[in-house]
């Protein structure tokens, strides 16, 4: 990858840039985002995390100051990235979703991961989460408990917008993302794998998560955040 990478020797400086647009576009719309299968990813420790974890950078833009800055990690991005362009911090401001920007960003494409190809293994499903921000916590954390990867069903809400991102602290990026247009029927492989799925409800007779029992492949489901899993897909537990 890194021989089609493409320099651009002039500093790009105007906020009415066509390319400049086109990440504000991307970094705002969901359905952008969906159509492209492409998002953007900010600042240092998200654009190093997708670069190690083979994710494609398909652009990459940089200020000179984070050139300077750091320089060994700008190395592991550019040397990522199919094309990088270097932008004036003002440019970088206005294509930027935070108050401080770091000053590196790159549009990625979106991993697609097959669900019938996944393996045994702790799965988080998440049905119908709305907050983005509560996606990348939740991710953050099934990544600490050794999950093998998120299953995605309903309507989630987006994994790759820029809140996701930023509360997932890479986890997004390190461990699969599995999406179904239809939750239940994506349960059914990991069934066939001989899976345990387990619902997490808020009921008086449901046991505690430290009183069940570990299996050897397993699905843990949560729900949306106002009202929890839906019925059908509770009855798969």
């Amino acid at each position: 990858r890194v021989e089609e990478r493409k320099m651009e020797p002039d500093i790009i400086t105007s906020r009415d840039n066509p390319k400049v647009k086109h990440v504000v576009k991307l970094a705002s719309s969901a359905h952008r985002r969906a159509e492209e299968g492409r998002f953007v990813c900010e600042g240092l420790r998200l654009c190093r995390d997708a670069a190690l974890n083979s994710v494609v950078l398909s652009e990459v833009y940089y200020t000179g100051e984070f050139k300077s800055a750091h320089d060994e990690d700008f190395g592991k991005i550019i040397s990522a990235g199919r094309e990088a362009f270097e932008v004036s911090n003002d440019v970088m401001k206005k294509m930027s979703d935070t108050v401080n920007p770091q000053g590196v960003l790159a549009i990625c494409e979106c991993p697609v991961f097959d669900i019938t190809k996944a393996e045994k293994g702790f799965y988080v499903g998440l049905e119908n989460i709305a907050n983005p921000s509560n996606l990348g916590a939740i991710a953050r954390s099934a990544e600490a408990f050794g999950a093998a990867g998120l299953i995605l069903g309903g309507k989630c809400c987006d994994p790759y917008s820029p809140k996701s991102l930023r509360a997932g602290m890479g986890a997004l990026l390190r461990i699969p993302i599995y999406t179904c247009d239809n939750f239940r029927n994506g349960l059914s492989h990991f069934r066939s794998l001989g899976a345990v799925v387990y619902a997490s409800v808020v009921d008086s007779d449901a046991k505690s998560v430290t009183e069940v029992e570990k299996s050897e492949s397993s699905v843990l489901i949560i729900g949306n955040e106002a009202n929890g899993i839906e019925s059908g897909t509770a009855k798969c537990a």
